[in-house]
Parts: C-alpha cells; structure tokens; sequence
C-alpha cells in the first residue's frame, strides 16, 4: 500500500495536460444522409408520426424542420425540446440527437394528399448535409368535428421564417438564441422598470399629489389601510387598461407575424422608433388630440372618489390619456409587443408597465408628498435617457437585415451618443461624486466606440487581405466550361452553403491565411453556392458525387483531354493561421495525367500522429511526413504550410477518433459504469503493446505551448473538460457522494500515468495507475449496496 502512495504521489507531480486518449486513430467516413438520418412515418387514420433515427456522432436541427401539406390539413405539431450546440458562427441552436418522433394530428386529407417533410443536420466533426426532402404520401382522412382550426401548409411551431429563406444569408443560420427570449431582446420585467422610470419625468412626476387627492376624494382622515386599497385599486384599473391594450397589439402582431419579419416592415417599424425616440428629445410633442384628451379628462371627474368603484373607474380612464412624457414608450413598447405575437408577453408587459408608473402613485397616497424627490431639471435627463431607449429598439431590429457586423457598429454608435451625452450632462454637477460618474461615462463612451474605429482604420486592409477571389458557377455546365478554360491549371471548387459551419470556418481562418493565398496563386478558383439546396443544386452535388458539406474539389487535365477530382469530405478547423489541410484528398498527378490511387486525408493525419508519437513534436517535420506516405513535399506544404499547421490538424483528428470512442463506450449497454471508467486502461495497455502513445501527444503539445490562448493548447484543454465529463458521468450513475471530488482524483492518476509515459513508456505504469484508480472505486462513498463491481474487461 505505502508503494501505491509514494506512486500516486508521483503521478500527482507529473506535467498533466489532458487525459482519456487512449485509441489509435482510426477510419472515419461519413455515411449519406439517408443513413445519418434515416426517417419513417406511420399514419394511423388522424394519427401521424414522423421519426428520425440519428446515427450516433450526428445531429438534426430543430428550425431547419419544416411541414408543408398538399390537398391536406393538420394541427400546429408540438417538438419535443431538444438539447443545445453551440458554434462560433451561429451561437446556440436547438439539435435532436439519437431519435426524433414528431406526432402529427391531420384535421383533413384528401385523396392522393402529401405532406412534404424538410429537415436538415450536421456530423460533430464539422461535415453538413444539404437540406433533405421527403413526400409523405396520406391515407384519406374526413374533417374530425369539433377539431382546432387546422393548418394549411404551415410551418412547424415557432418557426417565424421558412428553414431555408432566400432573401437574407442570416436568415439561414440555426437559432442563435433561446425560442422563449427571441421574442424581445429583455424580459417583460424591464417594463415594470421602465414604467417606474417614466413616472419621474417631468410630464408625470408633478402630477402624483394631484392624483392622490382626487383618489381619496378630498378626505384626509382615510386610514393607512383605506388610503393603500384605494391607490392599488386605481392602480389596478390603469393596469387593465394597459393589459387589455396589449392583449389587442399581440393579437393583432400574432395574425401578420410573418408580414411584420419582412424587412421592408422592419425597416418601417425602425423609422417609427427613431420618431418616438426623437419626440423623447424633445424635438417634438406626442400626445393624445387635445379635445379627446379633455373629453376622458370629464368622464374622469365625474367618477366619485374615495369609493372602490369609482377609483377603478378613474384609473381605467387614465389608462387612456397619454402625456408627451408616456406617448412615444408606450408606443415603442406596443409596437414591439406586436413583434412578438406572444399574448402572455404582451399583455404581461403591459401590466408591469403599468404597475411601475403607479408604485409611486401608491407611495405618495399613502406616505404623502414627503417621499417624492423635488422637481428639477433632472426629470428632463430621465425622459431624454428614455430616448435613447427607445434608440435600442430600431437597432435591435435592423441587426436582423444588415447582419451582424453593421449591427454591431450601430450599437457601438448608439453607445458612444448615449455615454458621450451622459458625460456631457454631468459636467454640470459640482458633487464630488459626479467625477467618477463622468470618467466611467467617458471611459465607456471611449470603449463603445471600439466597434468604429476597427471598422475606420483596420476594416479595409483586413478586408484586402481576406478573402480570395472566387468565380461563382451555377450549374454542371458552368463548371465544364470552366474547367475546359484553365488552360491545364489546377482547378480548385469551393462548394459553400449558409447552412454549413465548417464552410464559415473555411472563409473566416483558411482563406484569409497569407500562406493559403500564395499557394493558390496559380490555382483557378471556383465557388458553387448551394444554399437554396435547387434541383440545379442537387444536380450538381449528385454530378460530383459530394454527400454534403465542406467539400473543396480539386481538377487536373487528364490525357483524355476531360478533368478529374481528387474529393472528399474536410474538416473546418479554428485558431491558428490556418493551413489549406481541409480537403482530405491529397491528389497525386504524373506526367499530366491524374492517377486513380490517392493519398487520403486520414491516411496523411495518421502518419503524421505515429511520427509524432515517435519522434516527438520539436523534432517532427513535414519532410518526414512526405516522406512516410510517399508524397512530394511541396505538393504536401500546399496543404499544410508548416508544422504546426499539420500538428494542429492531426490532434483536432485524434480528438474526433476519441470522442467518438468515448460515446461509443457509454452507448454500450453490455459494460456497467464501474467497467466503462477502467476501460480507459485496457485501451492504454493496448496502445503501449503496440508502441503507440497517442494520449501522451495531447500532453505534450500542451506542454510546447504553454500559452492558454494558443489553439492547440485550447484544444488540449478540451480534450481535458471532455474526460473529466465523461468520468462525471459515470461515478453520478454509481450514486457516489461527490461525483465531482472523485472525478478529478481519477483524472489525476490518468494524466499522471500519461505524463509518465512521456518519459518511460512501460506497462508498470499504466498497472499502477489502474490499480490507484480501482482503489479509489473501491473506498469510495456509495449507497449500501451501490458498491462498485470491478469485473475486468477484455
């Protein structure tokens, strides 16, 4: 026992990087999307469901799943909630793994009626599919009685654009947001916020003891009691008001929501916002017409105060004249609540809204004038701050048409205006305390504008240098005639699509990567954009025989006189300047002529991985690699420019080998969780029998580059959080008091024994560390009869 210690103790000094690699790389192809995806339906009269098989390491998007019926009705179908991805590109998305069971109920379907079923996925590593469509041929089915009002041709729920739209690439992208806050970019407990805020502006403030006194209706021997059921009720009465406005405006919103996302009525609705932003200014006044004004004012007075029904009555009528101050947010506010469609979020913001402008109300008829704040200047600042409020809002829409770099500009122009004034304004103060309010205005002011002198200074060399100039093609025909006018160039063929991250990825590191420009600086470039997923499109990834995307083709004359393409699948990578290692189809040309047989992408990684392992990263070089897979160093450097560029590429492999390891290890129902954790060390034995280390590799590279913000360093670290989940996962299966605590003392020998390995390479270590580890297991804390059962496995 004192020995295993005095190990674990050397274990725990070790250089520990990452852990839980403990498989060779291996093959990885994709499959066609029939087979990642492969769907079903069954009709049973009324009844209809539709099912997804999702083969492991892939994933569906849930906007992307689109219904349209023909000849046929059907209810709003409901989507089970799936779990959250998130990209660089386009933030958090809503994804369906495993399976999929969409129930759909059809009010009507008549003879010969389709329904045509849309849906479109990715692979973890990158690779996305075109959109796939299948028809869905209905049994006749009779109209139900009594059934909701059906559906013609609608889209699934929440689903506010078609999945694939063609008037805005943004549009394209998954959900970047929660489906239950994509509505308003704040919560509807701002507008409770916002109304105790207008209820200090001058239009509104002054008036407070004059509305008390009419609330209790001249008396002032009311009890506290009395005096607080009064003002709540005149409260209540203004708040219904506002509701029941709310009510009307999502209502309305909810019937012409797909018109109000058209960007001509964004457009229209951010030039409404910018005039009631400006009446806030003060440019002008927005009110209510004075005759109608003065009209509700009478009926007003001729309620009785004092009395519950009264007081309700008046509060109601209240609700209805709008002062200069309250006009333009609460018309920002209705206008946007007609954005929504949402009646819960419309109505509910509304009630708030109101309630905040009358919490004061409450206060002074209950405590009297006393805690009001006196009249001044100040109240001008608050309404003019409500201003640029209501600034926020015509952005906030315009960001969905203009994309997100002139989104961001314009909230960084909003910002420098809002804090540029804010600091202007307190330079009349003389409290000493007002001299940090005015440096964190102008410090704020200097940090907002950030945005604009990027775009200024910085925007036109970057954008110089970023992108490579492409010829766009359309169609099969196009790219023959292209090819037939290279003239014996190298021809290289981006496919591109909104829909695929790994092709953002290709237009945001690779060609934009100095290296990748000179090496295709005798290279013909072409780009198909199949978006919109046309027959043309599909015509075209059929004739290049592509399953999906990021592709990246190239051609080379052959003595026939026609043109063929070393193709297939490539990976998007981040971070470092980025080599162009992406198509996994290193083509080898003789004599002009394309041969058959071809280096492989994989083939090239695992090569690279092996050497690596053997020689180590400082003293790997590419001419090693060449000359491993038998392939001419500069052809090789037109794909990975240097070393770290290759080493990069083949761990971010190693990873995609591993993680699909690991799932496939918990998916294994055969193996209990005790089994699935110790597995980890029969796969390490494995690998050291055959001289291979390719855990150690990550802890190696963690250790050459050091720097926490360098990719590959970032990349081990994954590796690490992805290990450490895993070991999480399965002692929270075996019930152990602090799962937390113990996987990171498990994780603690693994990278021990990895480091170890670096330096020794013996069995000795990789028993003693499966031994420390089934210690651990076994002393653990578990429930009475929970103890875990440390049965080897093969």
């Amino acid at each position: 026992m004192a020995q295993r210690i005095i190990t674990l103790i050397l274990l725990l000094c070790s250089t520990s990087a990452i852990a839980g690699l403990f498989d060779a790389p291996g093959r990885s192809n994709f499959v066609p999307a029939d087979q990642a995806f492969a769907f079903d339906f069954q009709q049973n009269q009324h009844d209809l469901n539709l099912t997804w098989q999702i083969k492991d390491g892939y994933y569906l998007y849930r906007k992307q799943i689109k219904l349209t019926s023909a000849d046929a009705a059907f209810s709003e179908p409901s989507l089970p909630a799936g779990e959250w991805h998130e990209d660089e590109f386009y933030g958090k998305s809503e994804i369906y793994r495993q399976r999929l069971t969409v129930p759909v109920t059809l009010t009507h379907a008549a003879a010969g009626a389709t329904l045509t079923v849309t849906w479109q996925g990715c692979a973890d590593a990158g690779f996305c599919y075109p959109p796939e469509t299948k028809i869905v041929p209905l049994g006749n089915t009779l109209a139900q009685s009594g059934d909701k009002k059906p559906m013609l041709n609608p889209p699934l729920p929440l689903e506010t654009r078609p999945a694939l739209p063609v008037e805005s690439p943004a549009d394209l992208a998954p959900p970047a947001t929660d489906e239950k806050s994509a509505d308003l970019p704040f919560s509807a407990l701002w507008a409770l916020l916002i109304g105790i805020g207008i209820a200090f502006t001058p239009c509104v403030l002054p008036m407070y003891p004059l509305i008390s006194g009419i609330v209790l209706g001249g008396q002032k021997r009311l009890s506290t009691a009395r005096a607080l059921l009064l003002a709540f009720i005149y409260v209540q009465g203004m708040a219904l008001t506002y509701t029941a406005l709310g009510l009307v405006v999502a209502a309305a919103g909810l019937q012409f929501q797909a018109a109000l996302q058209h960007p001509y009525v964004l457009i229209g609705l951010s030039v409404v916002f910018i005039l009631l932003a400006l009446s806030m200014f003060g440019l002008f006044t927005l009110q209510l017409p004075s005759s109608l004004q003065t009209r509700l004012t009478l009926m007003s007075n001729k309620r009785q105060g004092g009395s519950t029904g009264g007081v309700f009555a008046m509060g109601a009528i209240a609700g209805l004249i709008c002062s200069p101050c309250t006009t333009a947010p609460l018309s920002a506010i209705l206008l946007y609540i007609a954005q929504s469609g949402n009646l819960w979020l419309g109505g509910g913001t509304l009630y708030l809204y109101a309630l905040g402008m009358g919490l004061p109300l409450i206060l002074v008829t209950v405590f009297g004038n006393r805690l009001l704040p006196k009249s001044g200047p100040w109240m001008a600042h608050v309404k003019t701050a409500f201003g640029f409020v209501i600034l926020a809002l015509p952005v906030f829409l315009l960001e969905r048409i203009v994309g997100e770099p002139w989104g961001l500009r314009l909230w960084s122009l909003l910002g420098v205006a809002f804090f540029s004034w804010a600091f202007i304004t307190s330079l009349g103060g003389t409290r000493p305390w007002l001299r940090i309010v005015q440096i964190a205005m102008l410090g704020a002011a200097l940090v907002s504008a950030r945005p604009l002198q990027d775009w200024a200074f910085d925007a036109p060399v970057a954008q110089q240098q970023a992108h490579l100039q492409f010829t766009r093609i359309h169609n099969v025909d196009e790219l023959n005639q292209a090819l037939a006018q290279a003239k014996g160039k190298t021809v290289m063929l981006d496919l591109y699509a909104d829909w695929c991250v790994a092709c953002k990825e290709f237009e945001k590191y690779t060609f934009s990567s100095p290296d990748v420009q000179q090496a295709l600086k005798e290279t013909v470039l072409l780009q198909v954009d199949v978006t919109k997923n046309s027959e043309q499109d599909a015509a075209l990834l059929k004739h290049l025989q592509v399953l999906g995307l990021p592709t990246i083709l190239f051609f080379q004359r052959t003595g026939r006189g026609a043109a063929r393409a070393a193709r297939h699948r490539v990976y998007g990578c981040r971070g470092i300047q980025r080599p162009f290692a992406r198509s996994t189809t290193v083509s080898d040309t003789v004599g002009g002529k394309m041969e058959e047989k071809t280096v492989q992408r994989e083939d090239v990684l695992g090569e690279a991985i092996q050497i690596l392992e053997i020689e180590g990263i400082a003293n790997t070089t590419l001419e090693m690699v060449a000359e491993r897979v038998a392939y001419p160093l500069n052809d090789l450097k037109r794909f990975w420019p240097d070393q770290e560029a290759l080493l990069y590429d083949a761990l971010r492999y190693l990873s995609h080998q591993v993680d699909a390891w690991r799932r496939q290890l918990l998916l294994d129902e055969s193996l209990s969780a005790e089994q699935k954790l110790l597995a980890r060390y029969a796969a390490l034995t494995t690998c050291v029998s055959n001289h291979r280390y390719p855990g150690c590799l990550f802890i190696a590279a963690c250790t050459f580059y050091p720097d926490p913000q360098h990719p590959i360093h970032q990349l081990a670290e994954q590796q690490k959080q992805a290990s450490l989940a895993y070991t999480h996962e399965l002692l929270s299966q075996l019930e152990v008091d602090d799962p937390a605590m113990v996987a990171k003392q498990m994780e603690l020998i693994i990278e021990g024994c990895l480091s170890r390995l670096l330096i020794k390479r013996s069995q000795t270590d990789v028993d003693t560390a499966r031994r420390l580890a089934e210690d651990i297991l076994r002393f653990c804390p578990v429930p009475y009869g929970r103890r875990p059962d440390l049965i080897p496995i093969s």
